[in-house]
């Protein structure tokens, strides 16, 4: 998953200096890309973390817009780094002019631990699944009706 927000949908934003008119969508940057038909990307910084500008020939060069319309503010510069070269771009200039580190959000580490414990506890889950599955076909384990279960273990049941 990219580090990426999307900024405020108005017509014109003065923080970015762009109108909304003039952005592009990854879809058509994609098709322009294999067209051949780009000039130079550029990765802006602007408040709150990076653009990326493309230039096409037009005389105002579009912003990567996200699927919404509103331009595409990634919050680090790595993450666009890794959506360019997803799209193929190895060749890219940095504007940090105007970058404000202070709009920009501090990286979320506990956001980061949880997700990645949530995937070991999924694997863990998943794992042991396979294994009763594994056991069932192979014959060594066998399956318990719920009404068996009910019968043994139904008597320890809380009642709240």
């Amino acid at each position: 998953m990219l580090n990426a927000r999307l900024a405020a949908e108005p017509a014109f934003d003065p923080a970015f200096g762009y109108d909304m008119e003039d952005t592009i969508t990854l879809a058509r940057l994609q098709e322009f890309l294999e067209a051949d038909i780009i000039g130079d990307i550029d990765v802006v910084g602007r408040v709150g973390g990076w653009v990326i500008r493309v230039h096409t020939g037009d005389p105002s060069p579009p912003i990567l817009a996200a699927p919404s319309g509103a331009i595409r503010l990634f919050t680090s510069a790595d993450s666009v780094i890794q959506q360019l070269l997803e799209l193929g771009v190895t060749r890219m200039q940095f504007d940090a002019d105007d970058l404000d580190l202070k709009g920009m959000r501090a990286p979320r580490v506990d956001r980061a631990a949880l997700a990645r414990q949530q995937a070991e506890h999924d694997a863990r889950i998943t794992a042991k699944a396979c294994a009763v599955r594994d056991r069932l076909r192979a014959g060594t384990e066998q399956a318990i009706s719920s009404e068996e279960i009910l019968a043994r273990y139904g008597k320890h049941r809380r009642k709240d």
